[in-house]
């Protein structure tokens, strides 16, 4: 079914309101929920790709689901760091390309493993004048997935305990957009 928008709720994209096919965005799902898909369309026609779960799926990410990962360096460069996520079986799940201010990580872009970009993490720091201490997920549309605040390690400078961890955005202000 066609969409003017959609926001996330726990892992799964959900269409605002009904469009035509010429403008928006198309989210398939097979009758069980195991994979999802938001395409977007312009002119009534494909234009691109915005998230595929069976390439990476969201819903892994929340506490209950989570499984052994592992970050392999790959290297480090212009205040860059390149990075790969593996699972348990060593399989590549994501590139990932750190952004880091004055030594401090900012933006960290995740990619599929094809390096097409999937989302990215936005890193909140309530001593460099952030509102919050914390990661924002955000699809390649700039639609938040996960939102994370930490209580901050003065001495370490990193987060620790998670104080809170919303999933569900579908009241999130959404922005008035031209299709």
């Amino acid at each position: 079914m066609y969409f003017l928008d959609y926001y996330w709720k726990d892992g799964q994209p959900y269409g605002i309101g009904t469009k035509d096919p010429l403008l928006g965005f198309n989210i398939v799902k097979d009758p069980y929920r195991k994979r999802i898909s938001i395409e977007y369309f312009t002119q009534g026609k494909f234009s691109s790709l915005i998230y595929d779960s069976n390439l990476f799926d969201f819903r892994k990410l929340k506490p209950e689901a989570q499984i052994a990962w592992q970050k392999e360096f790959i290297k480090e460069e212009d205040g860059k760091v390149h990075s790969l996520i593996k699972d348990q079986e060593d399989r590549t799940i994501l590139f990932e390309v750190s952004h880091f201010v004055e030594g401090v990580c900012r933006l960290t872009e995740c990619y599929y493993p094809t390096q097409i970009l999937l989302c990215r993490q936005k890193l909140f720091y309530k001593n460099l004048g952030d509102t919050f201490n914390g990661v924002l997920l955000e699809d390649t549309q700039k639609k938040p997935i996960l939102l994370k605040e930490y209580d901050l390690n003065l001495e370490t400078e990193e987060f620790q305990n998670v104080v809170k961890e919303v999933w569900n955005f579908e009241n999130y202000p959404v922005e008035e957009k031209t299709l």
